[in-house]
């Protein structure tokens, strides 16, 4: 009996430790995932407020009045399509990962398996917290 109960013990370790590294492996590369999202949000948005504020920079140059060309209008114009597009897919990008990359690194932290013995009760307990 005691050689039984001994196995299942065993067998029950081995089982939640291969299930809790699966787990850990998926939070990991999640968080990952969206570490890379937000990575991605930052610098997009970064570099499109760049541009923006190069184009406003050239609009209000004393320069740009008087010696403009129509190539010039047509830089400034996709210049800022370019940064107002960057900022507009950044910002959510950036907040979408943040948000995400903090919620599976929590539950990164919160995944355990353990096996708890307490002078309250008689035998074992299994504990799984989520």
């Amino acid at each position: 009996m005691k050689i039984c109960l001994s196995v299942c013990l065993i067998f029950f370790g081995f089982e939640s430790c291969a299930q809790q590294m699966d787990e850990r492996l998926f939070y990991l590369e999640k968080a990952e995932k969206y570490r890379r999202m937000k990575t991605a949000g930052t610098v997009l948005s970064v570099a499109g407020t760049i541009a923006l504020i190069v184009v406003a920079a050239k609009i209000n140059s004393e320069d740009y009045y008087y010696l403009h060309s129509e190539e010039d209008d047509i830089a400034l114009a996709l210049t800022s399509i370019a940064g107002v597009s960057a900022v507009g897919a950044g910002i959510p990008l950036w907040i979408v990962g943040g948000y995400n990359q903090n919620k599976y690194e929590q539950k990164l932290k919160n995944v355990s398996v353990g096996m708890r013995i307490t002078s309250q009760s008689k035998g074992l307990a299994l504990t799984y917290r989520f």
